[in-house]
């Protein structure tokens, strides 16, 4: 006589093994969620032992508006700030919202990231920026910029500032090795401030990566720069 015992347990096999599957989907689906759920101002501020302060502060637009990207647009306003001392160095990073001006009524509102590092001395104003339209037509207009050896170097940045000699102490050639290889940069030293910035919103997953990147452009300024 036929039996339908094995075709019952060879069904609950199967409904057992799919209710496993689903479950452990289900652990995996949330184990992922959790993973991309982005970084906090707070926790990053914790982890690196900085301050946070996710409404800004008044003051901070001023006293770094002589950066020239500090400058741009209008109605200015710095948010998302954590500052402190990383790797024995005293640093700021905030987000800088401002709208666009333009020939437009609409100013849409754009955001600019920034880190900044105190040195120990003020220095002349120099800039480094990747080359792009603004630059060629910056130059076209007079604007000359200060020239090195290396063509790679050459190429991918502008360099300019009202010491060259400084500009050629500062982009020396461990500077432009390292520089050739991180062109997102977009770097700016004036009175004793060494800054990178970079045209987008802050992201604080980044922060940690960026901050490393300011101290490697500052160790590698020669120490006779320093020198009084």
């Amino acid at each position: 006589m036929y039996s339908a015992a094995p075709d019952r347990d060879h069904a609950f096999g199967l409904v057992f093994l799919g209710t496993m599957f689903v479950g452990m989907l289900a652990i995996h689906l949330r184990y992922s969620k959790k993973r991309k759920v982005p970084l906090k101002g707070a926790d990053v501020a914790r982890k690196l032992g900085l301050k946070f302060n996710p409404a800004g502060q008044e003051n901070l637009v001023d006293r770094y508006s002589f950066i020239n990207r500090m400058r741009y647009g209008k109605k200015r306003h710095a948010r998302n700030v954590l500052g402190g001392f990383y790797r024995k160095q005293r640093v700021t990073v905030f987000e800088l919202r401002y709208e666009a001006s333009g020939i437009d009524k609409y100013s849409p509102a754009d955001y600019y990231s920034f880190y900044l590092l105190e040195l120990p001395r003020s220095f002349p104003e120099t800039t480094i920026y990747k080359e792009g339209l603004v630059s060629k037509l910056y130059q076209a207009t007079g604007h000359s910029d200060i020239d090195f050896e290396s063509y790679e170097f050459s190429r991918k940045f502008r360099v300019r500032g009202k010491n060259p000699r400084f500009a050629y102490d500062f982009c020396n050639a461990r500077m432009i090795e390292y520089l050739i290889g991180n062109t997102d940069l977009g770097i700016e030293i004036d009175r004793n401030v060494l800054c990178i910035s970079f045209n987008k919103p802050l992201r604080f997953e980044e922060v940690e990566h960026n901050l490393d990147r300011l101290l490697a452009i500052r160790s590698r300024m020669p120490d006779y720069l320093f020198e009084s």
